[in-house]
């Protein structure tokens, strides 16, 4: 999932994707009703913007950099 962090087992997976959850308000009892297969998207798709919004943060520095030649 998470290229920074490597799990040694699948329970170290679901606790880390557990806590995940719970920051973004996702109480343990609903994250027991939800599939692995929907986790596992839903937090791809959250690493993916995160991944985005970095690059574009990266850009905007470099073209203000630019600006001030």
């Amino acid at each position: 999932m998470d290229g920074c962090i490597a799990f040694s087992d699948r329970q170290e997976q679901l606790l880390w994707l557990k806590y995940q959850f719970w920051e973004k308000g996702i109480s343990p009892r609903e994250f027991r009703k939800c599939r692995m297969r929907d986790i596992k998207d839903i937090v791809d798709l959250d690493i993916a913007i995160q991944t985005k919004l970095q690059r574009e943060a990266e850009i905007k520095k470099i073209q203000a950099q630019m600006n001030k030649w």
